[in-house]
């Protein structure tokens, strides 16, 4: 019953993909990837039919699985078809409670991409971030470039955060606030009684705390694919090919000149008559490069890939190392969001979920975001240093597939009886200094990458990530945590039995042991100027000293920002699409300069504890 309501309400409010079975010999614009940048690159190069496009997609089509479309089945779908299940290298100083060291880092495979599969958490992340990006020499992308980029792709339900000016109403992607639970006023409350204020994240002060928005439109989750793909997917100058892996790029001398595609077992040399666009993300993506013989000279050599152009593909990966500690909540009627469908029949609950905004209370994601800097915050960056986010419950089992934790570390740390009612909080370490890199293992497509975040290398990481638990604990000691009687779990760690719990050794041990990935891959092909060594990609994102090719999606990023990266991904492919253009898309929405600088430049001073 509910499976047959679940597909009926999909279908109205998704719709049925329209993808192609075979393919042609040449398209003007070939797009690799159907995910955060992908799909608007295939919505705005086809906009005036001037153009025709492919878009190229190796995973399958969403809207065949109702479930990708409910906002809290995250969890659920990580590790299953539509991820690609990515598992790092055994990791030398960090993963210590993770089966084999080695962290989960999950990325969406099929239309909509990670948005499929995330946790819808809509943040772009600090003006200090794209400023430093033109100061790395990243020409056009400081702050106020690409905040109107934001803007145009936001269509934003709360007026009063439109009426900001940091903010857009019209655009794609779909942005809400989520439901405010008696716990996130808890934890809004708590930042409060910290000093600090309550802001939007998003808007002229990042740091602060702030009840979370997300891509979420009237019971469903709102990726690229709903924003941007599937209202245009008639257009006849675009083609979508799902179940297409793109084997390698095709090349005439220093000229990409299209793309050689598996799609059922069988190869197809298709053409690009201007350029070939690669956005399947900073993991796929480097891939893609390196096995067509772009990458680092000696690494490709020593697989027998004959190397193209030797560029650092692959290097300056980065990610945002992430803990967690669980809250025990003695009240836990403050948890309650069953109440409200207790008495509902199935039918009544399905239509109050998807066709009225009573979803907020149900299926959608649920926590708050502090962004804070700690004592060791670099005074040279003006950002936070630290992401503390709160989730609605306990970390539950799903979570002990999903995150690798060894069993002993599960059972002692995580597991807990059906009657115990809690929240988790997760540190995120938003600047690391530890860069890690993709490599392939063999020349052979089907072959794992070897996947290395380096985590926790630099030892100043592990001690901003235990200043970041340290804010945590001074959180849960606020009156308002403790009028929820919210405590933190009481169980140790295996090893650290005879540690005083919580004390600085233990955080130290916790930090290194219970390390995880935020699922923030980034950096791969570098972005960068002409002159900059350890840069992939030039600032128009075209690919250095190859013609005819572009990388668009997070891997372009010289930094990670203080965010998730999938607002950013939608920006950055915004961005190129005009570069690509030659067009400038937002001189309508373009800020002031005195609206620009609204954003206190005393951040970097504001409640360091």
């Amino acid at each position: 019953m509910y499976k047959k309501l679940i597909s009926q309400a999909v279908k109205e409010k998704v719709g049925i993909s329209k993808v192609v079975d075979s393919l042609k010999e040449a398209y003007d614009y070939i797009i690799v990837g159907a995910g955060a940048s992908g799909n608007v690159l295939a919505n705005r190069l086809s906009e005036d039919g001037a153009f025709s496009v492919l878009l190229l997609e190796a995973g399958g089509d969403d809207a065949k699985n109702p479930k990708v479309h409910i906002p809290s089945s995250a969890k659920e779908l990580q590790q299953t078809d539509f991820d690609y299940r990515y598992l790092t290298v055994p990791q030398k100083r960090a993963c210590r409670g993770l089966k084999n060291k080695q962290a989960f880092i999950p990325r969406g495979k099929g239309l909509g991409g990670s948005g499929s599969i995330n946790y819808l958490i809509y943040t772009r992340g600090s003006r200090h971030d794209f400023d430093e990006w033109e100061e790395m020499g990243c020409a056009g992308w400081s702050y106020k470039d690409v905040l109107p980029y934001f803007i145009k792709s936001e269509d934003n339900a709360n007026a009063d955060l439109v009426n900001t000016g940091y903010h857009g109403k019209g655009g794609p992607m779909k942005v809400a606030d989520l439901q405010m639970t008696p716990l996130v006023e808890s934890f809004l409350n708590s930042g409060r009684e910290l000093g600090y204020d309550i802001t939007d994240v998003n808007g002229p002060q990042q740091i602060g705390f702030s009840n979370m928005q997300g891509h979420v439109y009237e019971g469903m989750r709102w990726s690229t694919a709903h924003g941007y793909l599937r209202p245009i997917m008639d257009r006849p100058n675009l083609d979508v090919a799902i179940k297409s892996q793109v084997t390698k790029l095709k090349f005439a001398e220093n000229r990409v000149t299209g793309v050689e595609v598996n799609k059922g077992g069988e190869l197809f040399q298709v053409g690009a008559n201007k350029e070939v666009i690669v956005s399947a993300g900073a993991i796929e993506s480097p891939k893609i490069l390196m096995l067509s013989g772009i990458g680092p000279r000696d690494h490709l050599q020593k697989l027998g890939i004959s190397v193209k152009a030797n560029l650092p593909v692959g290097e300056n990966f980065q990610d945002h190392p992430m803990c967690i500690m669980e809250y025990i909540v003695e009240k836990p009627d403050t948890l309650d969001v069953d109440s409200a469908r207790a008495n509902q029949t199935t039918q009544d609950y399905l239509e109050y979920l998807f066709y009225t905004r009573g979803y907020q209370g149900m299926l959608s994601p649920q926590g708050a975001l502090a962004f804070m800097r700690t004592c060791l915050a670099p005074t040279d960056r003006l950002s936070p240093d630290i992401l503390v986010h709160m989730s609605c419950s306990l970390v539950g089992s799903t979570h002990h597939r999903n995150w690798n934790f060894k069993d002993d570390v599960w059972d002692a740390v995580f597991s807990h009886d059906d009657k115990q009612h809690g929240i988790y909080l997760s540190s995120l370490l938003l600047h690391p200094l530890s860069v890690g890199s993709i490599r392939l293992h063999s020349n052979d497509l089907n072959d794992p990458l070897l996947i290395d975040p380096n985590f926790l290398d630099k030892p100043e990481d592990a001690r901003v990530l235990v200043e970041g638990l340290k804010l945590q604990m001074q959180l849960g000691q606020t009156e308002s945590f403790q009028r929820i009687g919210a405590r933190l779990s009481p169980r140790n760690m295996p090893g650290s039995e005879r540690d005083l719990i919580y004390s600085e050794d233990y955080l130290k041990k916790y930090v290194r042991s219970n390390t995880l990935s935020g699922n923030h891959a980034s950096g791969t092909c570098k972005m960068g100027a002409l002159s900059d060594g350890t840069a992939v990609v030039d600032s128009q994102l075209r690919v250095i000293g190859i013609e005819g090719l572009r990388v668009v999606d997070a891997s372009i990023m010289p930094r990670i920002p203080s965010a998730n990266t999938s607002a950013a991904s939608t920006m950055i492919a915004e961005k190129a699409a005009d570069a690509i253009l030659a067009v400038n898309s937002v001189s309508d929405i373009r800020l002031p300069e005195d609206l620009i600088g609204r954003e206190r430049d005393t951040e970097n001073s504001h409640l360091v504890v």
